[in-house]
């Protein structure tokens, strides 16, 4: 999963809502902990959907999460913590791709880079910066959920609004509380054909 302290690798964990990315992440934070491996998690500042900066999974795994808004967060930690293996980040396409950039050249330095994000936002264009993320990745964890009306598997977000599905005139990231995501299969995706 790793490589040597020489080098480092850079591992995308992608799909839509509710597919696991959390989950993968948090699991592949276990293998670090088992091996004795420093690392640090990082969650976009924007992301605002929890009282505390953790990352948490469906499942009610957690760990907490330092607060970043850019690339300088990042390094004045890695400064401070200089046996650092692994710089963590979840919910990457809330983050310009400026940062992918950045996240490149420390996998020169010889860190190993884990990103988590969504792959499409609901009108299903691909984010940016998580497609960024996926040319320059050396793996790319692609995951899927189960569609929300048959059960199928499903690749795609849909956002919904008072149980009507949102398909144009919206944000691309809405972090409402009366605004909800499903995940759902191509054949349920309602889009805008404009």
């Amino acid at each position: 999963m790793f490589v040597s302290k020489s080098t480092g690798k850079i591992t995308l964990v992608t799909g839509p809502m509710f597919s696991g990315k959390t989950l993968e992440i948090l699991r592949l934070v276990d293998q670090l902990e088992y091996s004795n491996k420093e690392y640090v998690i990082f969650k976009p500042s924007i992301d605002s959907s929890e009282d505390e900066f953790i990352i948490k999974s469906r499942w009610n795994h957690s760990k907490k999460a330092n607060k970043f808004s850019g690339e300088d967060d990042i390094e004045r930690y890695l400064l401070n913590n200089p046996n650092t293996y692994a710089v963590i980040i979840d919910e990457i396409q809330f983050m310009d791709k400026s940062i992918i950039k950045y996240l490149d050249r420390l996998c020169f330095r010889g860190i190993n880079i884990i990103i988590g994000g969504l792959d499409r936002d609901y009108s299903g264009k691909p984010f940016d910066t998580t497609s960024f993320a996926a040319s320059i990745a050396d793996e790319v964890r692609k995951l899927h959920s189960i569609c929300h009306v048959c059960g199928d598997a499903a690749f795609l977000s849909q956002k919904f609004y008072q149980n009507r599905a949102v398909t144009k005139d919206s944000k691309q990231i809405e972090l409402k509380n009366d605004v909800l995501y499903k995940p759902v299969c191509r054949k349920h995706f309602k889009y805008d054909e404009n």
